[in-house]
Order: structure tokens, then sequence, then C-alpha cells
């Protein structure tokens, strides 16, 4: 009954994660931008990502290039770390990043 009304969502395959793998040995550096217009869940997006990295591997670094793809081609970027992430906690919106409508070509 649900195909019917999402099929494409219903087609998507499963995915699985698994916690018992052991964490990585080695840090991470890893940059996570926000694209197009605003949306409520945008801060939870990147929290959540801030929160899996820092169980495999409490060292690994979060970047958050800021106006989405203008901070990335042009360099512009904070380092996500606990004290940025923290005052973003269960607030809507991309006011930690912000965001741009700029393609990358």
């Amino acid at each position: 009954e649900l195909q019917k009304h999402i099929p494409n969502l219903c087609r998507i395959p499963e995915v699985s994660i698994y916690t018992e793998q052991e964490t990585s040995s080695k840090p991470l550096k890893i940059g996570v931008l926000l694209s197009g217009g605003q949306a409520p869940g945008g801060h939870n997006v990147v929290i959540g990502l801030f929160d899996a990295l820092r169980v495999f591997n409490p060292e690994t670094r979060l970047f958050g290039f800021i106006k989405g793809p203008l901070g990335l081609t042009r360099g512009l970027y904070k380092d996500l770390d606990i004290s940025v992430i923290y005052d973003y906690y269960n607030m809507g919106g991309f006011d930690m990043l912000s965001s741009s409508r700029e393609k990358i070509k």
C-alpha cells in the first residue's frame, strides 16, 4: 500500500550500520557544506555527522564550508569543534554555515 504513494523511496535498498566495528586508528579530516535554500534540519544533519564521527575516532576533525559550494571553491571554512556545534543543538536552519546557490562547474 505504501509503495503506491512513494514508489521511488520504496526502491531504495536497505542500509545497515554495525557498531561492533573497531574505531579508526587514524583521525580523519572531513568537510561538510550546505547547499540550496534554508531547511529546518540543516544544523541537525551537521551535528549528527559530528557526533557519528566522534564515535569512530574522537580526534577526527569536521570542517564546515561557509556559504556552501562558494566556501568550498574559495577556501572559506571553519573548524566545527564542540564549542561551535554546541550552540546549534536542536536549532533549525543553516545559520552555522550558511548556504548559497553557487554551482560548482
